[in-house]
C-alpha cells in the first residue's frame, strides 16, 4: 500500500511555501534507431543512466545509446512539408526541414527547442503523409506519445503513425518542492479497514481516483511500466 496517501488523526504538516523542482529528460535508442527506454531524473547524468538501464533490461544484448535533440523545425511550401530534428542547433534543424521540403516555395513556419520529451506523428491518407503533428515539452515520455497520437488523430481525422520520439536537452520544472511548513490537524483516513477490500479506479496518465465500497475516494499516482513494446500505466490496487 506504499502508493497511497495515508492519513492519521494526529498533528501533521501543511506546506505553505513552495519552490520549483528541476528535472531532466533522457531517451536511450537502440542501434537500429528505435527507442528502448526513457527516464526523468534530477540531473542529466542520472536521467541518462536510468534510460540506458531501462533500454538494456528491455532489450538484452542490444546496444543502447542516449541522444538528445536541440530543436525541431517545420517548413511548408506549395503542397510540400518538411519536418526535421537536429542534435546541433535551431539553425541546423531549420536547414534540414527546408531540405526535406525540397521546393523554392518552402519556408520555415516554426522551430521548437523546449526541454522535455517530444513525439512526432504523421497523419496518413492512402499511404501518403498529409501532415505532421508535434507534441513537445512533455514531462513524461508516455504523455508525449499518447497525447501526440490523440492530438494528431483528432485534428486530422486520420490514422496517425509515430515518426519520431525523443528528448530535447535542458532542465525543466515538473513539480513543486515544499520548503516551509506549519502544524495542522489532519483528518483520519476514510479507507475501509476490513479483511476484504473492494474498489474501482479511474485513471488518466497515471493520475488515479480510487473509490471504495463505503464511498471513500482517494487520489494516487502510478508510475508507467515498460511491457516490452510501450510504456503503460498499471491499474492501482485497493
Amino acid at each position: 500500500m506504499g502508493r497511497f496517501k495515508k492519513f492519521v488523526a494526529t498533528v501533521g504538516l501543511i506546506f505553505i511555501c513552495m519552490a520549483s523542482h528541476a528535472e531532466h529528460a533522457a531517451v536511450a535508442y537502440l542501434e537500429d534507431g528505435g527507442w528502448g527506454g526513457w527516464s526523468v531524473q534530477s540531473t542529466r547524468k542520472e536521467a541518462e543512466t536510468a534510460a540506458l538501464k531501462a533500454c538494456r533490461e528491455s532489450y538484452p544484448g542490444k546496444k543502447c545509446a542516449v541522444e538528445y535533440a536541440s530543436a525541431i523545425s517545420r517548413a511548408v511550401g506549395d503542397g510540400r512539408i518538411g519536418f526535421s530534428t537536429s542534435t546541433r542547433s535551431k539553425v541546423d534543424a531549420e536547414k534540414k526541414a527546408l531540405a526535406f521540403c525540397a521546393d523554392p516555395s518552402c519556408k520555415v513556419v516554426w522551430t521548437e527547442a523546449t526541454p522535455g520529451f517530444y513525439a512526432v506523428y504523421a497523419a496518413v491518407n492512402e499511404g501518403k503523409v498529409v501532415e505532421y503533428y508535434l507534441q513537445y515539452g512533455s514531462h513524461t515520455g508516455s504523455f508525449a506519445l499518447e497525447e501526440g497520437k490523440r492530438f494528431c488523430e483528432k485534428k486530422s481525422e486520420l490514422l496517425c503513425e509515430n515518426q519520431a520520439f525523443g528528448a530535447i536537452k535542458g532542465n525543466f520544472t515538473v513539480a513543486k518542492t515544499p520548503v516551509a511548513a506549519k502544524p495542522q490537524q489532519v483528518p483520519q483516513s476514510c479507507r475501509p479497514n476490513t479483511p476484504t477490500i473492494r474498489c474501482s479506479s479511474r485513471c488518466y496518465n497515471g493520475d488515479c481516483t480510487i473509490t471504495y465500497e463505503n464511498g471513500c475516494k482517494m487520489h494516487v499516482q502510478v508510475r508507467p511500466q515498460f511491457n516490452g513494446v510501450s510504456w503503460v500505466y498499471p491499474s492501482p490496487s485497493c
